[in-house]
């Protein structure tokens, strides 16, 4: 699988497992969940933590009209935090995600990943 050609904006870590009702309420609303939030990624300009301080590395990836674009072969590494509750199994992660191309896009989280394509729902891989 190759890494996601397009761009990516916004991307939240929680440190628990997020309930459909509250992505459908966030969804719907303007609202900013900030309930077990341990980390933020604007990708306006940068790749900083705006929530904590676990900055990323950005290799390839540009900042342009407040997202980062992805040329496939780009990628935003994520240092390591016990704080985002990786290790305990519950946490969620939010992002917003627009892809180039009809193929498939594949998002990394920790030696997870999920893949999605255009028009179909993420399915988990493990």
């Amino acid at each position: 699988m190759e890494k996601i050609n397009g761009s990516q904006d916004d991307v939240r870590i929680y440190s628990r497992a997020i309930p459909a009702s509250e992505v459908q309420y966030i969804y719907e609303s303007t609202i900013q969940l900030t309930d077990g939030q341990v980390a933020k990624y604007r990708l306006d300009y940068d790749a900083n933590d705006s929530v904590g301080s676990n900055n990323g590395t950005v290799t390839g990836a540009t900042f342009t009209a407040g997202y980062a674009s992805f040329d496939g072969n780009d990628e935003i590494s994520i240092p390591h935090d016990v704080n985002h509750g990786f290790s305990s199994g519950y946490f969620s992660v939010s992002k917003w995600i627009k892809t180039t191309s009809t193929g498939m896009a594949v998002v990394w989280i920790k030696g997870l990943w999920l893949k999605r394509k255009r028009n179909s729902p993420a399915t988990s891989q493990s």
